[in-house]
C-alpha cells in the first residue's frame, strides 16, 4: 500500500516531495478502505498545502494508550488556534495566502474525521509557526 501513496502522490501533477513512513505500531483491526481513503485525505491535504522549506512530509504509525495513532507531519502554512476545529467541517477551507494550490471542496478532512469517528477514534491537529502540522489520527485498538 506504502508503494502505490507513492506512485499516486508522484505524479507529474506534484512537485517533488520527499515522503517518509515510519512505522512503530502494532496490527488493529478496522475497515481497510475507509483508513486507506483517511490516510489518502490527510496525506493530500498536507501536500497540497502543508509542504513547507524542506518539501517533506511524514507518515508516522504508532501504539500508544491503547490505541494506533496515525500521525502526518508537514513544515506547510500555519493554521490559526480559531480555525483549527473548523476545518474538519464539511466545505470548510482553511485560506492560504500565498501561490499554493487553491482548489477543492473543503471536503477531504471532514471525510477523514468522520471515518475516524466510526472507527470509534478521531483526527486532531496541531500547529505551530516554525514546525508545520501535525494531523493525528487516532483508532482504538480492538482485541479479537
Amino acid at each position: 500500500y506504502i508503494k502505490r501513496i507513492n506512485e499516486y502522490f508522484f505524479s507529474d501533477c506534484f512537485k517533488k516531495i520527499k515522503l517518509e513512513f515510519v512505522v512503530a505500531a502494532e496490527e488493529f483491526f478496522a475497515d481497510t478502505k475507509y483508513v486507506k481513503a483517511a490516510l489518502k485525505n490527510l496525506l493530500f491535504n498536507s501536500i497540497q498545502f502543508g509542504v513547507g522549506k524542506n518539501n517533506a512530509v511524514q507518515v508516522c504509525f504508532k501504539t500508544a494508550d491503547a490505541a494506533t495513532i496515525i500521525e502526518v507531519h508537514d513544515s506547510g502554512c500555519f493554521i490559526p488556534d480559531t480555525e483549527l476545529d473548523s476545518i474538519f467541517q464539511p466545505f470548510v477551507r482553511h485560506e492560504v495566502n500565498d501561490d499554493s494550490y487553491n482548489g477543492g471542496a473543503g471536503l477531504g478532512l471532514s471525510i477523514a474525521s468522520k471515518i475516524a469517528q466510526l472507527h470509534g477514534g478521531k483526527i486532531t491537529v496541531s500547529s505551530h509557526k516554525d514546525t508545520g502540522n501535525v494531523f493525528m489520527f487516532n483508532i482504538p485498538l480492538k482485541v479479537q
